[in-house]
């Protein structure tokens, strides 16, 4: 699976999450995004950024909407593709 690919596949299974509590809804987006990191074992300083935002609004700065984080988390993985 390439980089591409593995964006994808963590946007679908985050859009499948259907947790309300933000606790479950942590854990397993944060599983996908553990998977999405073993495809960029050496990112570009835009990667890192991206992944690093990704990561902090997963799991450090949530405001436990799941909803709006779940929007976020997949713009975010988006723009990994549109990266310059």
């Amino acid at each position: 699976m390439d980089k591409e690919q593995a964006v994808d596949h963590f946007i679908s299974n985050v859009k499948l999450i259907t947790d309300a509590d933000y606790g479950d809804f942590m854990r397993k987006s944060n599983t996908y995004f553990n998977r999405l990191l073993e495809h960029y074992p050496s990112p570009t300083e835009k990667e890192k950024e991206i992944l690093l935002k990704l990561k902090t609004k997963i799991q450090y700065d949530p405001d436990r909407n799941v909803d709006l984080t779940s929007l976020i988390a997949v713009d975010l993985a988006k723009s990994l593709k549109n990266k310059a």
